[in-house]
């Protein structure tokens, strides 16, 4: 076997491995967020369902219990927010929350079958423990094509 052969096989293989896109992406407010900063957000294009990493730092803490906090992400479409999914925070491993940490979640969320490229917002809501700013956290992105 020739050393070119190996390489050749590794380099096919790349093709079949799933890929995440780094997405560019705002914060809701346009101004960020006390709680945390976004680091990065990474989606994982598909026909179907896509998977959403969101990488965060935290620079303080949720009043509620750890247990109430939401991962929500929603679909904007024509100044309408369509809640796709809501995930407990503890249910995406995350738990709890601390300051001056730092925190990925993956989510997964089925493509709707609108023909324009929406946009999407993905936050981190505490809504029992702070219902004067419940929003920790959001941030609109497009889906890569």
């Amino acid at each position: 076997m020739s050393h070119v052969q190996p390489l050749l096989l590794l380099l096919a293989s790349l093709f079949f491995l799933p890929f995440t896109r780094a997405v560019d992406f705002v914060y809701c407010n346009n101004v960020g967020y006390d709680f945390g900063t976004v680091t990065a957000l990474e989606v994982e294009p598909s026909d179907q369902i896509f998977e959403i990493s969101l990488s965060f730092s935290t620079s303080s803490t949720i009043k509620s219990p750890s247990l109430a906090a939401t991962l929500d992400v929603s679909l904007m479409f024509e100044n309408m927010n369509i809640l796709q999914s809501s995930s407990l925070i503890c249910n995406t491993g995350v738990c709890p929350l601390e300051p001056s940490k730092d925190y990925v979640i993956n989510t997964s969320v089925i493509r709707p079958s609108i023909p324009q490229n929406p946009k999407y917002a993905i936050s981190l809501n505490d809504r029992l423990g702070d219902i004067g700013e419940p929003e920790k956290l959001c941030v609109i992105f497009d889906l890569p094509t």
